[in-house]
Order: structure tokens, then C-alpha cells, then sequence
């Protein structure tokens, strides 16, 4: 399951890095005067901003969490699957052998 978690990381590492440009775009729009706002203000959207992105990514973990399991769970049923056709051809075998001994 590493690979799963590895991707929930690099999900993590690419909200942080958004929630920097969109601060970063946010500060440049302010100092080339391209909106008008207080630094307080700027402060407000940003948190704001940030709250929205972090539950975009709960969302998505969420989602991603869900598609997990139903992996792990389509696995399994793969690998009970496959352990009856191994026992089934085990039996057929078995049994043509018995066969032949006869």
C-alpha cells in the first residue's frame, strides 16, 4: 500500500505548492495595482482560499480512499478466485491420476 500512500503525499505536496502561487498571484495582482484590497483583506481571501483547498483535498482523499478499497477489495476477490481455480485444477488432476493408476 505504499504506493497509494506515496500518491496521497504528492497529492498533499501539490495543494501546498497551489495555495503558494494563489498567494503569490494574489500579493503580485495587489502590488501591480491590478485590485485594490488591504493587506488585511488579502490575508482574508487567502485563508479563505486555503480552506477551500483543503477541503477540495479531504474530498479527494476521501474519493481516493474509497477507489483504495474497492481496489483492495477487487484483489482479493481476484486472489479467492484464483486460489478455486487452483484447487479445482488441483482435483481434476488428482483425479486423472487416480485414473491412469487404475
Amino acid at each position: 500500500m505504499s504506493a497509494e500512500n506515496n500518491l496521497l503525499i504528492k497529492l498533499n505536496e501539490t495543494l501546498l505548492y497551489a495555495k503558494q502561487q494563489l498567494s503569490t498571484a494574489l500579493c503580485k495582482l495587489n502590488t501591480e495595482g491590478e485590485i485594490d484590497v488591504s493587506q488585511n483583506d488579502l490575508s482574508i481571501i487567502t485563508q479563505k482560499l486555503n480552506l477551500v483547498m483543503d477541503k477540495v483535498y479531504r474530498d479527494m482523499a476521501n474519493e481516493f480512499s474509497t477507489i483504495k478499497e474497492a481496489i483492495k477489495n477487487e484483489r482479493k476477490e481476484l486472489q479467492n478466485s484464483s486460489q478455486s481455480v487452483a484447487t479445482h485444477s488441483n482435483t481434476l488432476r488428482e483425479r486423472f491420476l487416480s485414473r491412469e493408476n487404475q
